[in-house]
């Protein structure tokens, strides 16, 4: 089975998947604002999050960027409105400055 990965320019997209795939949503990210991609909505029992990862862009120095890699296992089948922000959780809802999301149907 094929890995599906998703970025930023696939924004509000669907993809298929069948159980046992994996998807891969890979989002830029810069930690030392404080500002970090989470997971806002997902149903674990369709589409179960097994990594979530950041790594330094190349090259980046100290306050450098990178970018965020959620890895999810389509578990069963169902329909998954998957949806990620980027946030400061400390500030809660009102420090949202950024969303990702993307349908995902989970086939057999």
């Amino acid at each position: 089975m094929s890995v599906i990965t998703l970025t930023q320019t696939d924004q509000g997209k669907s993809v298929t998947l069948q159980p046992g795939q994996t998807l891969v949503v890979e989002l830029p990210e810069n930690p030392t604002t404080g500002f970090r991609w989470a997971i806002a909505r997902n149903d674990d029992a369709t589409l179960a999050l097994r990594d979530s990862d950041y790594a330094p862009a190349a090259g980046a120095g100290i306050g450098g960027g990178g970018r965020r890699t959620f890895t999810f296992v389509a578990q069963k089948p169902g329909n998954v409105n998957l949806q990620l922000k980027l946030w400061r959780e400390w500030e809660g809802d009102s420090s949202i400055t950024e969303r990702f999301a993307a349908t995902i149907d989970v086939r057999s």
